[in-house]
């Protein structure tokens, strides 16, 4: 959650770090007034959640309440950078003699938090780190230690000597801030010395953890008051995960990593999101339908982009939301609809989820078994127990022949899984959703499911006896017909038109980078242990003939 500029300002006021006097204004009247309030001078600043306002016209220096009312009408009536602004933040002119950058942020990559901190404040701080990253001075902090005096040094040697200690001392209060409140960001541009030597905080940009605003009451008060972007706040009425980014293409995906790689894909193509919207699993026509006007009431939109797993939904059903939105609304952008992955052939790699219930057309069918074939790789996912198990077992063997191409299990001491880590039990993980409101129960579909240790070829959770030898679930073949490692070229073979197979991977892959496999026990396997007592298998169903 991002804060506004004077919500992060009392934030900081909170830890004793130093604010200019404002005045929050939502009409140009009580603009006019609050002027005269700062004795008849004024800096208006834009409230938006977005960087740039100064370049763009949303910080201006107003010499008369006359002047701060005409700047405030202009503001609040044609917004600013397409975003409807609804108040503006009036503050008193302060004498200023050096700008500086201060700020903490969480730096993902590491696990740890980053503080930067330069002599050089401004507009074009983002310019600086680029061609000139020595005067950026980084140190990174292990949050088990937190802000050590060290740092603080490291940090403030960039500054000069009369403005080095109270730049302490408020380095100190943003790190407690971050972390008291759960911030990921946390960010003063600029930080300004002033004629007297004081320090002041002339900007404020703080971002909180939403999945931390359950303890962070006094934050979510602030989000109250002053409500957030008023598609985000209709998005999350109707119940959807959305969250508005400053490009122009809209998203709808299914599922939070489909999102994310759709947005990467947007980026790569040259464009901007403009949104991140995850209808959920479901993604129902109502869903769908619902998602694409919440979309389109972002002026912001420039085209929208549909991109649906089919595996853990039906593509006729989201073709029925597409179809009722633009009944309901009017589709004034262009609407893009991806339910397949023409570009299968192009992965080395890709994952089914919830493969234990998935119905495959005959033209996935066919699309699989080619792609198999070529020696892509297939990663399998979300079993429940037995009947998830054999139902996924028909539908392989429509794929691939089972007289040709068994399905065998894997032991523990099989070298894919000590490639990255020592796998030695196979646990069932259930969604932290279900753990937490289950009281830290393991299984999501009943006892079917509930100990995958109790396999007597598995160890049990309670005893450390040595792993017995594994039996093969079916016994593989001697010989495997040879698969061929070369990409297909583009479209001289059909791809799988349904989708519900995920290409995770984007990058294409090359001949060389693949070798053909000798055994197709490796890529077949199942990797989720099921019990072995009581297991009633099906016949498999007759396999279609391979096209290959």
């Amino acid at each position: 959650m991002d804060l506004y500029e004077h919500q992060g300002k009392e934030l900081f006021a909170a830890v004793g770090v130093r604010v200019p006097r404002g005045i929050v204004c939502e009409t140009p009247e009580a603009a006019e007034v609050a002027t005269r309030d700062l004795g008849g001078r004024s800096v208006v600043k834009v409230q938006v959640q977005i960087g740039g306002r100064g370049k763009g016209g949303g910080v201006v220096l107003t010499d008369s309440p006359e002047h701060a009312r005409r700047e405030a009408e202009r503001m609040l009536t044609q917004g600013f950078k397409d975003m409807r602004v609804t108040r503006v933040l009036y503050e008193e002119l302060l004498p200023i003699a050096r700008e500086f950058y201060a700020s903490f942020l969480l730096d993902r990559s590491t696990g740890r938090y980053l503080g930067m901190l330069t002599a050089e404040g401004g507009m074009d701080i983002e310019a600086l780190a680029k061609e000139r990253p020595a005067a950026l001075r980084r140190v990174s902090i292990d949050p088990l230690l937190g802000l050590r005096s060290f740092h603080v040094r490291d940090l403030v040697s960039v500054l000069p000597l009369d403005a080095r200690d109270g730049a302490g001392v408020i380095l100190r209060q943003l790190y407690g801030l971050l972390v008291d409140r759960d911030a990921t960001l946390v960010e003063v541009n600029p930080l300004v010395q002033l004629t007297d030597g004081s320090l002041v905080a002339l900007d404020a940009k703080v971002t909180v953890d939403d999945n931390a605003l359950f303890r962070q009451t006094a934050v979510d008060a602030l989000r109250s008051s002053f409500p957030i972007d008023p598609v985000e706040a209709r998005a999350k009425e109707k119940g959807l995960q959305y969250v508005k980014l400053d490009g122009e293409v809209g998203i709808i995906g299914n599922g939070a990593g489909l999102v994310m790689s759709t947005l990467d894909v947007v980026a790569q193509a040259g464009s901007r999101a403009a949104n991140f919207l995850d209808v959920g699993g479901g993604a129902s026509a109502d869903q769908m339908a619902t998602s694409l006007e919440v979309v389109l009431s972002d002026p912001a939109v420039r085209t929208v982009f549909v991109n649906i797993f089919g595996g853990i939904t039906r593509c006729d059903l989201v073709a029925q939301g597409v179809l009722g939105a633009l009944e309901r609304v009017e589709a004034r952008v262009p609407i893009v609809v991806r339910l397949t992955d023409p570009e299968l052939f192009q992965c080395p790699y890709i994952s089914m989820e919830d493969a234990g219930t998935a119905l495959l057309t005959d033209d996935e069918v066919v699309g699989l078994r080619a792609y198999l074939h070529k020696g892509g790789f297939l990663w399998l996912d979300d079993y429940w127990g037995d009947a998830a198990w054999d139902q996924w077992i028909r539908e392989l063997s429509r794929v691939l022949p089972p007289e040709d191409f068994p399905v065998i299990d894997i032991t523990p001491d099989h070298p894919i899984f000590k490639t990255l880590f020592e796998v030695t039990k196979l646990p069932q993980v259930p969604s932290i959703q279900f753990w937490r409101g289950g009281g830290g129960d393991t299984s999501e579909r009943g006892a079917e499911s509930a100990v995958p240790e109790s396999s007597p070829f598995l160890p049990n959770s309670n005893d450390d006896s040595p792993m017995p030898p594994r039996r093969s679930t079916m016994v593989a073949p001697t010989t495997v017909p040879a698969m061929s490692a070369v990409p297909t070229e583009p479209n001289s073979l059909p791809p799988s038109p349904g989708s519900r197979i995920s290409t995770r991977a984007s990058l294409p892959w090359r001949a060389s980078d693949l070798a053909a496999p000798s055994s197709t026990a490796a890529r077949m396997a199942p990797w989720w242990r099921r019990p072995e007592s009581g297991r009633k298998r099906s016949p498999p169903l007759p396999a279609l003939k391979s096209p290959m």
